[in-house]
């Protein structure tokens, strides 16, 4: 390998450029048209970019992209709603326990 080969190493995908930089996740060198910038400024070959939108795209169809306070706000509120029908209808079933339908007319 030559020196100059060293100090500037070459594109993976375009081997006849010199390398702008190497991705942030898997550290393989790429010119800056190959590598795209997603949040926060991390450069990304388009390998690794397809992973992370995968692993995105995974995570929003496990969670329905709801953030976990929201979950938990609707859940509690599901919750009280079951108690509370439960306790409606408990009353109504006391209710007939000591006033049969018959003894109602």
């Amino acid at each position: 390998m030559s020196t100059r080969a060293a100090m500037n190493p070459r594109c993976y995908n375009h081997p006849h450029r010199d390398a702008a930089r190497r991705c942030d996740r898997c550290g393989v060198p790429y010119c800056e048209e190959c590598l795209a910038t997603v949040e926060s400024q991390t450069r990304l070959c388009p390998t690794c970019c397809e992973e992370v939108a995968e692993a995105r795209c995974y995570r929003k169809a496990m969670h329905l992209g709801v953030p976990a306070r929201v979950t938990r706000v609707i859940l509690k509120t599901l919750l009280a709603v079951v108690v509370i029908v439960g306790i409606i209808l408990g009353m109504f079933y006391l209710v007939y326990l000591i006033a049969p339908p018959a003894l109602m007319r």
